[in-house]
């Protein structure tokens, strides 16, 4: 495949078993031709002039390298979800797939704390300011990390006349 090229993008003879399998599926499931969208695109090599596409639990199988012919590293899928080179994965390849997969991207994380400690900071006001907090729900644990339990704290010194913490807050 030539970069941002997809199985759909090949000759019928060189899908493999499992995208035809699929794309039957898809086609025998009853949706209408016009609402089905197609053949899933099965493998695709990414664009390295474009942003990439999620990373999914799956993106090991799913992505091709721009420039060779192999499917990403670990660590490649870990530096697109802008994980830092030297963090560390445990388990399985798998299970490392699946975590990195699964998580918030570590940038994207940041954004969202940066601008829940402005919140925190500024108080709440939602009325004249779009994407103020609306809502907030540490965990349905009963227990807190020390970190978790500072920013549960503040948010209930900001926010006076909240619910106590393993309770959802909202507020209009």
């Amino acid at each position: 495949m030539k970069t941002g090229e997809t199985m759909r993008d090949l000759p019928e003879e060189l899908h493999h078993e499992s995208y035809q399998r699929r794309a039957n599926r898809r086609v025998m499931d009853g949706t209408p031709t016009e609402k089905r969208g197609g053949a899933p695109s099965g493998l695709r090599r990414l664009n390295p002039d474009e942003p990439s596409k999620a990373i999914t639990g799956g993106a090991r199988s799913e992505f091709l390298h721009p420039f060779e012919h192999r499917s990403l590293t670990i660590r490649e899928c870990a530096k697109l979800q802008t994980f830092p080179d030297d963090f560390v994965f445990c388990g399985s390849a798998s299970e490392q797939g699946q975590l990195i997969g699964n998580a918030v991207p570590p940038r994207l994380a940041t954004v969202i704390a940066r601008t829940l400690a402005g919140d925190l900071q500024t108080g709440p006001r939602v009325e004249s300011r779009p994407g103020a907090l609306l809502s907030f729900m540490p965990t349905v644990a009963d227990g807190f990390s020390p970190v978790l339990k500072r920013v549960t704290d503040q948010v209930h010194q900001a926010f006076t006349d909240v619910a106590p913490p393993q309770q959802e807050l909202l507020w209009r």
